[in-house]
């Protein structure tokens, strides 16, 4: 599966500009640590409602960076257009995740009306211990606006296991909304 996406093969250096571009949208490569002050501080400032914040923009982002590569992509075109293919572009969007160093992402349930991922060595789980609650909201709303963007209607995900409480991985269920 890793094969079908080679993200390096469309990854471009602009040095006199100090970009990089991969997939067609620009990044920027953060250290984790960076991120967990981000979010501590985040929590710190908002509550609760700063999980929510975290969740949701996440979320809206990849619901508008999965369009944007299904558009770009003629076979992802195609294969969205029947049920077996979005099965595979789910396989797909997982695999970014991996090769993105969030972790090994593992599609474990498709189909139905409750879809299931677990992420071994989650980047950001890993930076907490002994938390009482799971950490990777970010993660989840990864996935649920991955979810979204391929099968065409609202999806949230919740983080039921998470190795930052000492669970042996990550795990999401994918639920339509509403």
């Amino acid at each position: 599966m890793a094969k079908a996406i080679d993200w390096v093969k469309d990854t471009r250096f602009v040095d006199e500009k100090g970009e990089i571009w991969i997939l067609g949208s620009r990044v920027a490569i953060v250290n984790i640590n960076l991120f967990k002050s981000f979010r501590d501080n985040m929590l710190k400032i908002a509550g609760p409602a700063g999980e929510r914040m975290i969740y949701l923009s996440a979320r809206e982002h990849t619901i508008k960076y999965v369009k944007y590569m299904i558009k770009k992509s003629r076979i992802a075109q195609l294969a969205s257009k029947t049920g077996l293919g979005k099965k595979y572009i789910t396989e797909q969007v997982a695999q970014i995740l991996t090769q993105f160093g969030y972790g090994k992402m593992t599609v474990e349930k498709i189909g139905g009306e409750e879809m299931i991922a677990s992420l071994e060595n989650s980047v950001i789980g890993m930076q907490y211990e002994n938390s009482e609650k799971p950490v990777c909201t970010h993660i989840a709303g990864l996935i649920a606006g991955g979810a979204t963007a391929i099968y065409g209607k609202e999806y949230d995900c919740k983080e039921t296991e998470c190795i930052a409480k000492g669970d042996p991985v990550c795990r999401f269920v994918i639920r339509p909304k509403g």
